[in-house]
């Protein structure tokens, strides 16, 4: 049997409670184990030596989006 690819998904965090919280749609994860994957959360508050060593473990990165990304990004 094949090893299930590891898929990162995204996370966002709450600013406006305490403790700080990070969090996702849990349909997003649904839906990587629906297409065969195992879904691995990506924190925002990584330091770069722990997202170096996930990104060289991670076959895919779902990324989920938010309110918070300003469109002047698209072009």
């Amino acid at each position: 049997m094949a090893t299930p690819p590891l898929v990162g998904v995204t996370t966002s965090v709450t600013v406006d409670k305490s403790p700080e919280r990070a969090y996702v749609n849990a349909a997003y994860l649904r839906a990587v184990q629906r297409a065969g994957g195992v879904p691995v959360l990506l924190p925002p508050q990584l330091d770069r030596a722990a997202r170096a060593e996930l990104w060289g473990r991670l076959d895919g990165v779902l990324l989920t989006g938010g309110g918070d990304v300003d469109p002047a990004r698209f072009g």
